[in-house]
């Protein structure tokens, strides 16, 4: 798609303002200012358009020596015409510059010191395999796929061109552990040094570049794009002028780590908000745009949007076949170890039993990941004969590559301890949200490896220590791992008393971790384990968190896949939590600390158990439904758009705190109606409304949005409480600034009426008056 000279081009050339002196079907006349040192200059620039002949060129020069006083400089941009350049010359006696040639000078002047930057600074796999596409047909097969990519960027005429001729944003998605990043790494340094030929600058971004930014909306996508450009080199640009170079086709974005741009962001956006951002950066222009996500995600992610096969194509990325695995290998080991090596790869496919769906292409053993630390076991001396024992996976490779640690090096420490002690490390790093994931020889040391071992590491294979003394794991996707063993230790023997070891973590795993737990259960997922800790053991501010490594595990196995009854859930779920030795209508020293959700709790006697933040979905009860000598804090939330039964519970001898006091006198048929009770709930209701608005004896406003949150939601009539403060004149409308929907602010001829209240529950004016008109509502 060609565009025409334009005041974009300009301001690209360094002028501060354009104004278009003169315009028709044949050229363009623009008047431009531009400031050198201390001086301004005013320039003319005539454009030439396509339909242009000799009799109109000359005409525009007529034209042009109108705007010639002040003028410093005339230039002449012409695009493919019928006119020769040297007729041009002939005609307005000046040098003529070709638009193409003109614009892509001054990119290629701009981004020179990215580009050279670049080169050097983006890691490259010594033993770069291409990868293929995940695809039954075999010309697929054949295909190499970042060659294919780099035509796609580059307008180089790729195949399945109309197939893909509306769609502008490509994603490569693939699970953890593939080789997504090595694919983008080997991309950008291609086309990095093919700028020449190409006239297309990549501009890479990975999430070790943007991982410090805070990211709360898809607004500030700028913001993470211009971090990770000078992360490579310092230089200033601002957003327009990154965009038109996009959309001007002379600068493609290759953003790897989509899935983990959105999952990181503090403000939680939608994955969808950021493709139909970068969707509109890319409809009606010459922009290319290449994104790398994990499957799992990219498919939740593409599911939210309209006519998304219209907008984005997808491919995905597959594992190695036997034959790149081969090639791999063949390149990483010694030519003397290259049969030790395929003995090793063949021995790790003929474990799997019952062979995977798929076959060996479909096997761990055919990750990238795993071809890897096979050649690094195989290039460690590792023996190759009876090293395996039972069905192969990541954790048995490790083991076998830390035993192998062990006698090479003289370890004291168990192979099985190091792992322990690695995964203490992963934690450490997870829990003290270190985001360049480095650690120190001392945390190497209170994992729990001896002194003698400690000096050891920096040789270890599993680690690699840096010049500046820190340490860090040799792939990325052992720390994954390694977090995601200990959270399924956690979940495969879920008690109550496991629920808040995971919750330390839960807001700074990646989702890798999720699709490692998931491989790590195999076919014997505990559905019901991870249901357990979802209903009873997370807290609501993880519940429903897209960080929650909870959400997502539910989000990529549990929903949709339980097809169990309430009644049979809830059997099952009381059963594994231990809280009874038999199903006998009895449950003892249950501790719920968020929501009961999809559960038929009919006829069942909850004895001396813990209630706290309880939110009740979609669950049936009834009359003999009973809570006896139990603890109730910080409220109850019941679904009462469809009650369920809820309504004739019993309440016996359970220790209520007032927030569940009045959440259950709303809930319940046999709630105290007495004037005392209302009035008693009236100013509970009262005071934590105004609580809000006055701290430390001094009068605060409230966004809208912050009213109602700290439990306030939790109480009954919250909304008529608000209501009635208004209609009582003591709170006003007011706008905020930063904020859409503004908030409240009290009155200050209600101030005293304020603090007779607060400070001694006096029932004065405006209070009063409130107080009167609750009791009326709740009767």
């Amino acid at each position: 798609m060609y565009k025409m000279f334009s005041c974009d081009d300009i301001k690209l050339l360094g002028y501060d303002s354009c104004d278009v002196k003169h315009e028709d079907e044949f050229g363009v006349i623009f008047s431009v200012t531009g400031s050198v040192g201390l001086s301004s200059v005013t320039d003319l620039f005539i454009s030439i358009k396509s339909k242009c002949i000799i009799e109109n060129a000359k005409n525009l020069e007529i034209i042009s020596k109108r705007y010639l006083n002040k003028i410093n400089n005339v230039f002449i941009v012409t695009q493919s015409t019928g006119i020769s350049v040297e007729r041009l010359k002939e005609i307005f006696h000046r040098k003529i510059y070709i638009h193409d040639d003109l614009i892509w000078e001054k990119i290629q002047e701009l981004f020179s010191e990215y580009n050279e930057n670049i080169r050097r600074s983006v890691a490259q796999e010594k033993f770069y395999i291409p990868p293929r596409i995940e695809s039954n047909d075999d010309n697929d097969n054949k295909i190499k796929l970042d060659q294919e990519l780099i035509k796609i960027l580059s307008n180089n005429k790729s195949m399945l061109e109309v197939d893909r001729s509306l769609k502008k944003v490509f994603i490569v998605n693939a699970p953890a552990a593939v080789g997504k990043t090595t694919l983008f790494r080997k991309i950008t340094y291609n086309l990095s040094g093919m700028i020449t030929k190409t006239r297309l600058i990549p501009i890479y971004l990975e999430s070790a570049y943007w991982k410090d930014v805070n990211f709360k909306s898809v607004n500030g996508l700028w913001e993470i794009i211009n971090h990770a450009i000078n992360q490579i080199c310092l230089f200033q640009i601002s957003e327009d002028v990154f965009e038109y170079c996009l959309k001007a086709g002379h600068v493609c974005f290759i953003f790897d780590g989509f899935d983990e741009l959105c999952e990181n962001s503090e403000g939680m956006i939608q994955p969808s908000e950021v493709l139909m951002k970068l969707y509109s950066i890319v409809s009606d222009s010459n922009a290319k745009i290449l994104l790398s996500s994990r499957t799992m995600y990219w498919q939740s992610a593409i599911s939210r949007i309209n006519d998304g096969d219209s907008k984005f194509y997808d491919i995905s990325l597959a594992s190695f076949n036997k034959q790149q695995a081969t090639q791999y290998l063949k390149k990483a080991v010694a030519a003397e170890d290259y049969s030790k090596a395929l003995m090793f790869y063949g021995k790790l496919i003929s474990f799997n039993k019952p062979t995977t769906k798929g076959g060996p292409r479909s096997q761990f053993v055919n990750l990238p990941i795993c071809v890897s630390m096979i050649a690094e076991y195989v290039n460690s001396g590792g023996i190759y004969g009876d090293d395996l024992d039972g069905e192969p996976s990541v954790w048995s490779i490790l083991n076998m590559m830390c035993e192998r640690e062990k006698v090479r090096q003289g370890l004291l420490c168990s192979s099985e301890q190091q792992l322990v002690n690695f995964t203490d490390i992963a934690m450490y790093v997870v829990e003290d949200s270190v985001l360049s994931n480095e650690f120190s020889e001392e945390v190497v040391l209170i994992s729990g490896f001896d002194e003698e071992d400690v000096c050891k590491m920096s040789d270890h294979v599993l680690l690699i220590k840096q010049q500046s003394g820190m340490y860090r794991f040799k792939w990325s996707f052992l720390q994954s791992c390694f977090v995601a063993r200990y959270v399924y230790d956690v979940l495969i023997n879920v008690r109550k008393n496991n629920f808040y070891k995971i919750e330390s973590i839960v807001r700074h795993v990646d989702g890798n971790v999720c699709e490692h737990i998931l491989e790590m259960f195999g076919n014997e997922f505990p559905e019901v384990g991870l249901v357990a800790y979802y209903n009873w053991g997370a807290s609501r501010q993880y519940k429903n968190d897209n960080k929650s490594i909870i959400f997502k595990l539910l989000n990529l196995y549990y929903i949709g896949n339980n097809l169990l009854s309430k009644k049979e859930k809830t059997h099952k779920i009381m059963s594994h939590l231990g809280v009874v030795d038999s199903f006998n209508g009895e449950i003892v020293g249950l501790t719920v600390d968020g929501e009961m959700a999809d559960l038929d709790i009919s006829n069942l006697t909850f004895v001396r158990c813990v209630f706290i933040n309880l939110t009740i979905n979609r669950s049936y009860a009834n009359e003999n439904t009973v809570f006896k000598s139990c603890i109730f804090r910080n409220g109850i939330t019941i679904d009462i758009n469809n009650n369920c039964g809820w309504s004739k519970v019993q309440i016996i001898d359970c220790d209520l705190d007032e927030a569940t006091r009045m959440s259950l006198y709303r809930l319940l048929d046999n709630k105290d109606r007495s004037r005392e009770n209302i009035h008693n709930i009236v100013i509970q209701l009262i005071e934590e409304a105004l609580r809000k608005f006055w701290v430390n004896g001094r009068a605060k406003s409230v966004e809208k949005g912050n009213i109602i949150r700290g439990g306030f939601d939790r109480l009954p009539h919250h909304g008529e409480v608000i209501d009635q403060m208004c209609k009582s004149k003591i709170i006003s409308p007011v706008s905020i600034s930063g904020t859409t929907d503004g908030g409240y602010v009290l009155n200050r001829e209600s101030m005293y009426d304020v603090q007779k209240f607060i400070d001694a529950r006096q029932l004065m004016g405006s209070v009063k008056k409130m107080h009167d008109s609750l009791i009326e509502k709740l009767k």
